[in-house]
């Protein structure tokens, strides 16, 4: 990628604009020549044999001479496999700078711009995410760019009011008799007494697991509205899924709001399938998963 011109920005300008493509990958592999001769350029400071050679050499230059710089007592391999990553973030960076779409696209958080390294004799692929300067080259704090990348740390908050506390020790409670098998209390509830019930807690869980979750916490009818979809997404903003939740929350004003998973669960299996590289399911089916991979990535990294 030269300046800012060129066809290969140019035809990722038009798939962004005209396309609507929301992910650029940015792809390099081991035991490339060109970067195996941009090394050993560097380290025997010879020109190339040809002019042609040279301007392709010249364009790797910079991530050769920083992986010498860096590790210069290293194997030529070592020194090769640093130049090839280096090279990736290179052309990353060549992109951003160059493109006024790329720019605002990953500044309105509507695009994605990654890196990988193909493994030629594996067939695996290391990815390397986004370009590290990404946020101070679009001149934007990319707060879903850093949730992406962050590791994921689990945060055990106490329950903010006496209220929700007492109704997280009855589900938790509750379950227990449920595991244990102990003598449960909410299935035996007359029918008859249900409409008369307010739930104080809002669950949502998977279609796709096979047992009640007034079960699962021994609940009592009418104590929990639960809402189920298939991998227990809560749908998109203005959806009818995400409105529901809205409804119910404006209606009953809930103490507690649970969102259950499941071990074994189908449609993040499938998700992380995704992100593996299996062939595209339907479209129906990829607007589900498309509201699980990004869980997935962040497991896989």
């Amino acid at each position: 990628i030269e300046g800012g011109y060129g066809g290969l920005l140019g035809s990722a300008e038009y798939a962004i604009a005209v396309l609507k493509t929301k992910l650029i990958v940015v792809t390099g592999h081991t035991l490339c020549g060109a970067v195996t001769a941009a090394v050993k350029s560097v380290l025997s400071n010879e020109a190339m044999p040809t002019e042609n050679l040279g301007v392709v050499v010249d364009n790797i230059r910079t991530a050769a001479e920083m992986a010498v710089k860096t590790m210069p007592e290293a194997p030529l391999e070592q020194q090769v496999k640093m130049a090839t990553k280096l090279n990736v973030f290179e052309a990353m960076q060549k992109m951003l700078r160059n493109s006024k779409i790329i720019q605002a696209g990953i500044a309105n958080e509507e695009l994605m711009l990654v890196g990988a390294v193909y493994n030629i004799e594996e067939g695996s692929l290391e990815w390397v995410g986004p370009h590290p300067a990404q946020e101070s080259i679009v001149g934007s704090t990319l707060h879903v760019n850093r949730w992406r990348e962050a590791p994921y740390v689990r945060k055990a908050m106490p329950p903010s009011s006496p209220d929700a506390r007492a109704i997280i020790d009855r589900l938790q409670k509750g379950n227990t008799r449920f595991v244990e098998k102990d003598e449960m209390h909410g299935v035996h509830e007359n029918p008859s007494i249900i409409h008369d019930v307010e739930p104080d807690t809002i669950l949502v869980g998977s279609s796709n697991l096979r047992i009640s979750y007034d079960d699962v916490f021994d609940s009592k009818p009418g104590e929990m509205l639960v809402q189920r979809s298939v991998g227990n997404i809560a749908g998109h903003a203005g959806g009818a899924m995400f409105a529901s939740l809205e409804f119910a929350v404006a209606r009953f004003l809930p103490k507690v709001l649970v969102v259950v998973g499941h071990t074994g669960d189908e449609v993040v299996s499938a998700a992380l399938q995704q992100v593996l590289g299996a062939k595209l399911p339907s479209k129906s089916m990829r607007h589900v998963l498309d509201q699980v991979v990004p869980s997935c990535m962040k497991a896989v990294k």
